[in-house]
């Protein structure tokens, strides 16, 4: 429960990564045609989404062929050093809500590789809503 409180104010502190991650975007995606998004253990999902969600907005293609790595990890991971790649960090939190905080950065690269790409991030194509009336 203790997870689940503080939930609210990780997101506001991860909605302030918004200018680093336009300007990621902008320096290392810049016309790449394909990306690489990988996911462990119960972040797997996330990645999945991730990757769903910047297929869907900014029609990216998801390989690996070498490059360089940016990840997404916890504040002060010891597996990443900032002289070794680019990194995103957000807050940590009880596994089973990591995934709400990881996602987050994920969406905000979908929502600056489309708008680089001069795409209309509200009106993606190929993408229909549907809905159900009973």
């Amino acid at each position: 429960m203790e997870g689940l409180a503080k939930v609210s104010e990780q997101f506001k502190e991860i909605l302030k990564l918004n200018e680093p991650i336009k300007q990621m975007c902008a320096k290392f995606f810049k016309n790449q045609k394909s990306l690489l998004l990988l996911g462990r253990g119960g972040q797997f999902p996330t990645a999945l989404e991730g990757a769903l969600k910047i297929k869907e907005i900014s029609y990216l293609h998801f390989i690996a062929r070498g490059g360089r790595p940016i990840v997404i990890c916890n504040y002060d991971d010891p597996e990443f050093s900032a002289a070794q790649t680019e990194k995103i960090e957000v807050p940590k939190t009880v596994d089973c809500l990591q995934g709400l905080l990881n996602v987050i950065p994920l969406q905000l690269i979908s929502y600056w590789l489309a708008v680089g790409e001069g795409l209309n991030v509200d009106f993606p194509r190929n993408l229909a809503k549907s809905v159900t009336v009973e």
